[in-house]
């Protein structure tokens, strides 16, 4: 279960203890979905990824009303690989995230913004780690809470040959000047993932964006108050 919808559970929960709205919780294949439906009229609420909603917030199309967690970039690669960094990727096989997600979106904004070409892959979750495995693919992208994936702790916990590279502090400055209402800097703390041995093994300095709750214009005040 990842970590969006757990939230848009708990938002369910509170707001019919506290307030007595009925928030009824609408399945989707990510943010981008998310902010579709939005736009569409579909929805009066999205979860959405902070990057990916951004140019439509600039634009005056939607409005934040609650940021509620930070998504660090997570760059994964094998440890018997000879790559440091995300800037070694360059010409790689990169998991760069299933088309549509916000995984791809980050990924796609990222390499884009630094001019690194590399082969994306659009593999699930679970078969990045398969492809990383066999060799099919070298690294991969991932955009989430830090800890919060159970997944993504059991598959970093249970495979030591798997390390987290982190990204340059070129990369980082660049990226926060260059959309700093889109990413903020962040670091993956040594043991975040498991203790004994530690995993990551020391800090990982990264970006992250954020989930954030949105909302058009024309929503209702009062069902955005509550």
């Amino acid at each position: 279960i990842s970590l969006t919808f757990r939230l848009a559970e708990q938002i369910g929960v509170s707001t019919h203890n506290t307030v007595s709205l009925e928030v009824q919780n609408l399945s989707s294949e990510g943010s981008r979905q998310n902010l579709q439906r939005l736009l569409d009229r579909q929805a009066d609420f999205a979860l959405v990824q902070l990057d990916v909603v951004s140019n439509a917030m600039r634009q005056g199309k939607v409005q934040a009303v609650a940021i509620l967690a930070n998504e660090p970039i997570h760059v994964i690669a094998r440890s018997d690989s000879k790559l440091r960094s995300l800037t070694d990727l360059a010409g790689k096989r990169v998991g760069m995230g299933s088309e549509g997600s916000g995984i791809r979106f980050t990924a796609d904004q990222l390499m884009g913004a630094i001019g690194l070409k590399v082969r994306p892959d659009s593999s699930s979750f679970d078969q990045v780690f398969e492809r990383l495995a066999n060799r099919q693919i070298d690294a991969a992208i991932y955009v989430g809470s830090v800890g919060a994936s159970e997944k993504l702790r059991q598959r970093l916990a249970s495979n030591p040959a798997l390390r987290l590279l982190p990204m340059p502090p070129e990369v980082i400055n660049y990226l926060i000047t260059r959309d700093p209402g889109a990413y903020q800097t962040a670091t993956i703390s040594i043991g975040t993932y498991a203790a004994r041995p530690a995993i990551p093994a020391q800090d990982i300095p990264t970006l992250a964006t954020a989930t954030v709750l949105v909302t058009r214009s024309n929503v209702d005040d009062k069902a955005v108050g509550l």
